[in-house]
């Protein structure tokens, strides 16, 4: 890829973010970025001990169902896009009897959050590092938000 072509492809990727910044309503619903888990390790025996890494638990997954998610009902994007080192996934929500649930996950735990999206929420955008993931291989989400489209 040339310079020119770079710097175009730098210049969309700031247009998007921005665009989807001013998307962004005090009502939308997020995934916060992290989350503060409590753990308790036991060893198999005394000569062992537990330690505690200290790594943050970073957003690192993102499920949107259709229905309570232990109904286990989960929806794909819709749309898929790469754009400078991110890939950007979108769902499009029309009404359901059953409501639609946002699940995030968190890396360094399996503790996952989730809660029901209210009836007027009519789309999610995800927006994920291309290049980068955890050790478990999932990547990090720099935002994942959920809101009444235009």
């Amino acid at each position: 890829m040339n310079r020119f072509s770079a710097s175009k492809l730098t210049i969309a990727a700031a247009i998007l973010t921005c665009a989807l910044a001013s998307e962004v309503a005090a009502s939308d619903l997020r995934c916060p970025q992290d989350i503060s888990v409590e753990q308790h390790g036991t060893t198999p025996a005394p000569e062992w001990a537990v330690s505690y890494n200290g790594f943050k638990n970073e957003l690192a997954s993102i499920t949107i169902y259709e229905g309570p998610p232990e109904e286990g009902a989960s929806l794909v994007y819709d749309d898929q896009k790469t754009v400078n080192n991110t890939i950007v996934e979108s769902w499009k929500l029309s009404g359901s009897k059953r409501g639609y649930w946002l699940k995030c996950g968190y890396s360094n735990t399996s503790a996952e959050i989730s809660r029901k999206l209210p009836s007027e929420v009519n789309q999610c955008v995800v927006v994920l590092e291309q290049n980068v993931s955890f050790v478990d291989g999932r990547r990090p989400i720099r935002s994942a938000v959920c809101s009444v489209g235009r």
